[in-house]
């Protein structure tokens, strides 16, 4: 483990339950004689030999600690603002998915969307090859706490990395501050957002045709649609415009419901958002937000 969090950082330490380095286990099948290994998958365990799964031989992945650490670091490198720093933990299947969230609100937006609206960066890793290591960062508005997710434009808000021997997440944290620049850009966008008009047979076009025909979290159409009836009312002060259809596009994408029983909350939350940043991608949001 290399990467150690910098002396008076305005960033906490990880989490012990994320602070562990995952071991390799022979993994073998029975015969009618013998125990034989497979050739090409491994076993990862905790230090306490608590499974995490199996994987293939060319999965390579640290402790946790290293990303985190890293990420922090260049932070604190960029000379940001980061006083008043707010840094929650998830973890997914036990703790061997982790999630972060980092909060610095003093690196605002609220004078491009005259509105309270502050930086969000999300990094995403995992021991079980269920999630590609991540690093993404967003907009939140004060107002609704959404995360205002944007389209994956060349990778400029969100850059992942596969969990490779050659994977190194130095690559992911130095580009922090590219994505910072970004945001900004993504503000500019939100802000035009609410001077274009959209009348809400228009956005329920968008949303059928892309939302509620795919796969999702809620797979209950009737009911999913309900939610989004909800959401649009919700944001009835945002007139009718592509901000309001958009909030309600990030309001789906930000509070899910990750209280069911075994749901992975970490898997469940980045669905969500898939599922949205594909409406932004779609050829009918494009049209209607020139």
């Amino acid at each position: 483990m290399s990467a150690v969090l910098k002396e008076n950082s305005d960033l906490p330490q990880i989490e012990s339950r994320f602070d562990y380095e995952p071991e390799l286990r022979d993994l073998h099948f029975a015969t009618t004689t013998e125990f034989v290994p497979f050739e090409n998958k491994i076993m990862l365990v905790k230090p306490d030999e608590t499974p995490i799964g199996v994987v293939g031989l060319s999965h390579h992945t640290e402790n946790f600690k290293v990303f985190y650490d890293k990420v922090c670091n260049s932070l604190q490198d960029s000379q940001l603002d980061t006083t008043g720093a707010k840094v929650s933990f998830t973890g997914g299947n036990n703790n061997a998915v982790m999630q972060v969230s980092i909060i610095l609100p003093n690196h605002n937006f609220n004078k491009i969307l005259n509105e309270r609206a502050f930086t969000k960066i999300t990094l995403l890793d995992s021991h079980d090859a269920s999630m590609t290591r991540s690093i993404q960062t967003e907009i939140v508005r004060m107002w609704c706490l959404n995360g205002c997710v944007a389209p994956n434009q060349a990778e400029t808000i969100i850059r992942s990395q596969r969990h490779t021997i050659n994977a190194d997440s130095t690559n992911l944290a130095d580009h922090i501050y590219t994505h910072l620049e970004f945001a900004e850009t993504h503000a500019i966008n939100m802000a035009q957002y609410k001077k274009i008009p959209m009348l809400k047979d228009k956005a329920f076009q968008i949303f059928k045709g892309n939302l509620l025909s795919a796969k999702s979290v809620d797979d209950n159409k009737g009911r999913k649609l309900e939610k989004i009836d909800a959401l649009y009312n919700k944001y009835e002060h945002d007139g009718s415009t592509v901000y309001r259809a958009y909030n309600v596009l990030t309001d789906y994408a930000t509070h899910v419901d990750t209280t069911r029983k075994h749901a992975n909350p970490v898997a469940r939350i980045e669905r969500a958002r898939n599922e949205v940043v594909k409406v932004l991608n779609s050829n009918a949001w494009k049209e209607a937000t020139i």
